[in-house]
């Protein structure tokens, strides 16, 4: 079996809403096109450490914020494969408040993504193209509130 890779997902909110990316690039081996929709993605590096340190990355590179603008609530530990026959690529997710002013511009180190905007949970759900760690995060995200109040 080859290498595996380690994707880190952010649902980044604030005021009920998540900040959306679109890809720019194609990457037909991850399932990625142009014009989908999704939250930030970054890929685990060693320097990373751990899947925390790749979150933190993940904020410089695809928004282009520092860690002292979020509050980061943590890390699902649950492991994600959303393609299927791929067992070679795990994705985990993190979430986080963004404590600035939602309406600034946003100035991501990345080329492969763009600002799209700030959407409901439910709208980035039901986004056609969107990628597809999505819709499977965004339900293991809202079991886990419900559970909380439960």
């Amino acid at each position: 079996m080859g290498d595996i890779v380690v994707g880190v997902g952010l649902l980044l909110f604030s005021r009920g809403q998540i900040l959306t990316v679109r890809e720019l690039e194609n990457k037909p081996q991850y399932h990625k096109q142009v014009g989908m929709l999704s939250f930030p993605f970054e890929t685990f590096e060693k320097e990373d450490r751990n899947t925390k340190g790749t979150l933190v990355r993940l904020l410089k590179e695809e928004l282009g914020l520092s860690k002292k603008e979020v509050k980061i609530w943590g890390i699902c530990p649950k492991i994600f494969n959303p393609i299927p026959k791929r067992e070679d690529i795990r994705i985990y997710y993190g979430a986080a408040s963004f404590l600035g002013d939602p309406h600034r511009t946003f100035q991501p180190e990345s080329t492969n993504v763009e600002i799209f905007g700030w959407l409901t949970p439910t709208c980035l759900y039901e986004a056609d193209p969107r990628r597809v760690e999505v819709r499977p995060i965004l339900e293991d995200f809202t079991l886990r509130i419900q559970a909380d109040f439960a």
